[in-house]
């Protein structure tokens, strides 16, 4: 059994994947920022973009009252290709994910994601994230 975290909030990931796909997502200058599947769509779209914790993002699309106006009527979409991953595997993998979150996970043979906040023992939230 294995279950998938994507945390939200991490900026960077937790985990690296080690095959040539991860090598694909960086520029080719070892000291460029890395590189989301989305990067060329963001750059065709006319983004402007920025370094935010060792990646290439998208800071806004042209005209800032614009756009919120767009995502504000219509809809938004925010390229979370950049933040980390961990995969929990082994026989208490899922029983373990559920004592992280508040909302019950999935089983993975499903394969279905849910949406929970990670919270601290004593309450509190300690980040989001889709399991």
């Amino acid at each position: 059994m294995s279950v998938l975290f994507f945390l939200l909030a991490a900026g960077r990931p937790l985990v690296r994947d080690a095959s040539d796909a991860w090598e694909r997502r960086r520029g080719k200058d070892s000291d460029m920022a890395n590189r989301t599947p989305l990067w060329s769509v963001h750059q065709a779209s006319g983004a402007v973009m920025a370094e935010f914790a060792g990646w290439d993002m998208p800071i806004r699309y042209g005209d800032i009252q614009q756009e919120h106006r767009a995502v504000r009527t219509a809809a938004g979409l925010f390229d979370v290709s950049h933040m980390g991953e961990l995969r929990l595997t082994g026989p208490g993998a899922l029983a373990f994910a559920e004592s992280l979150v508040t909302n019950k996970v999935p089983d993975p043979a499903l394969h279905r994601a849910t949406y929970s906040p990670m919270c601290h023992p004593n309450g509190g939230t300690v980040d989001d994230l889709f399991i």
